[in-house]
């Protein structure tokens, strides 16, 4: 992802995926990075799959962590 090769990585985020659910979609924090980077590239890409993968991102966890909308607010109140 970081090397720019979006494509790739997007081709990559479905497997990644299919593999989660086969292992029981066990809750971790260690997939989430991964799949919100895959909404970043659909977002930079202007595209429907920013929601598809930002809620699997928040899925692979569980949930949103409280304290991350709190912060986005504080950043907004700075500016």
């Amino acid at each position: 992802m970081l090397s720019g090769r979006f494509d790739e990585a997007l081709r990559m985020a479905g497997t990644a995926w299919d593999g989660w659910q086969r292992a029981g979609r066990p809750r971790t924090g260690t997939l989430s990075p991964p799949m919100a980077a895959v909404a970043l590239v659909h977002g930079l890409h202007d595209d429907e799959g920013y929601a598809l993968w930002r809620s699997r991102a928040i899925e692979v966890i569980g949930e949103l962590p409280a304290h991350s909308t709190s912060r986005l607010s504080e950043c907004a109140e700075d500016s």
